[in-house]
Order: C-alpha cells, then sequence, then structure tokens
C-alpha cells in the first residue's frame, strides 16, 4: 500500500536526514552534505567507506554540550523566514548547542512543527585550512499521519577547506556516516561574537529543501 501523502513526505526528507541511498535531485549551489542530516551533495567517490577518524574532540565526551533544537515551517501566515550566513571568521574549535530545523512551506499540513525536536551532540574544528567534524544526533518529526519519526544520524569527516564569501567548502580526505559514506561540501556561516556563531545546511530531498542552523559556541 502506498504511504499517505503526509507520511510520504516525512519519509523522503527524514530518508535524507539519515543519509539514505536515493536518486539525488537538483539543489542550488549552496546545497550542503551534513553527515546523516543531508544527502543532496554527496559526491560518488568523494567519500571513503567505512570508518574516518576525526581526532580528538576539543573536550571530552562527557562535557560536550546536549544540544537542543525546535523545527518551524516558513511562509504563510507563520512570519518564520529563513535566516541566512553573514559569513566571518570561524577558526577555531567549536562545539554544536543547538540545531534549529526551517522546512519549506509544503511540509504545512503534513508535520507538526511545535511536536519536532533534534538532540545530540557535536563538535567542528576549523584551523590552519584543516577541518575536523563528529556529529551525533536523532531528528524526532511529528508527522501528521505517523506520529512521531524518529531518525538517528551520525558523521565524522577530516580534511581540507576554504573560505569562499560566506561559506566554508570542503574537500573531505574521509568521511562517514551510519549505514552510508556522505561527502562534506560546503556549510554557510556567520561569527555572531567572539565565541558564538552558527553553521547552516541545505537539507536537499526528493519532498523538498529545508534548512539546518547549528548554533556553536567556540571553546579553548
Amino acid at each position: 500500500m502506498r504511504a499517505p501523502r503526509s507520511l510520504a513526505f516525512i519519509l523522503a526528507l527524514s530518508a535524507a536526514a539519515c543519509g539514505t541511498t536515493s536518486p539525488t535531485p537538483a539543489v542550488d549551489a549552496s546545497a550542503t552534505d551534513l553527515g546523516a542530516v543531508v544527502d543532496a551533495a554527496v559526491v560518488d567517490g568523494a567519500a571513503e567507506a567505512g570508518t574516518c577518524d576525526p581526532g580528538a574532540a576539543p573536550l571530552a565526551e562527557a562535557a560536550l554540550p546536549a544540544i537542543h533544537g525546535t523545527m518551524a515551517i516558513t511562509g504563510g501566515d507563520s512570519g518564520v523566514t529563513e535566516p541566512t550566513p553573514s559569513g566571518g571568521d570561524m577558526t577555531g574549535s567549536w562545539v554544536i548547542e543547538t540545531v534549529d530545523m526551517y522546512w519549506p512551506p509544503a511540509a504545512r499540513g503534513q508535520i507538526v512543527a511545535a511536536g519536532g525536536s533534534v538532540t545530540g551532540t557535536g563538535w567542528g574544528v576549523f584551523q590552519g585550512g584543516r577541518y575536523r567534524i563528529e556529529t551525533d544526533l536523532v531528528l524526532r518529526v511529528d508527522s501528521s499521519a505517523a506520529g512521531i519519526v524518529a531518525r538517528p544520524s551520525s558523521l565524522v569527516s577530516r580534511g581540507a577547506y576554504v573560505a569562499s564569501g560566506t561559506d566554508l567548502v570542503f574537500t573531505p580526505e574521509c568521511s562517514s556516516s551510519a549505514g552510508t559514506s556522505p561527502s562534506l561540501m560546503r556549510l554557510g556561516v556567520s561569527r555572531d561574537a567572539a565565541d558564538r556563531g552558527r553553521l547552516f545546511a541545505t537539507v536537499a530531498g526528493a519532498a523538498g529543501r529545508a534548512l539546518l542552523v547549528l548554533g556553536v559556541r567556540r571553546v579553548p
């Protein structure tokens, strides 16, 4: 039996969130692949299969902050608009504190944004043109048809990067995630304060495009 449209919609974007292999849709040049939460910018052969060692985290595992996040649907009467990156120097070590997800207007009536959440831990280090990233997230989406759909996702990646406008553009040496080996291509960035910033990741799947905004804190 074919899934109801609302369930099919959420499963399609949740599949993207989990890194499930599917035909890659056409996306704009700003689209990125952030571990198990993005599948749009996977480039065949760019990532190694198996595991990838990102090196030591900037904080002990027990000291990494617990991520909390919200979901919102843009457009319409919601008054919600997507934030945009403003750029800035993201050199340093960062831990992820928040992950906010902005769904496209097509999600209206198919998900209950207030019932969704993003939890987990994550960090990134950007230094001397080299990067190391590790994320371990769970996306919980409240589908109007199926209730809560939980999608665990994880990524480790390391390699080289360059700043380009308001983006960081990555050349991975290795990347691996649960079940797939996606490649991290680019992130939008905003350096909001000496110890605060945001990373912007476009989620693109067969059902549409969404935006993840990661709030990060700089650590010694």
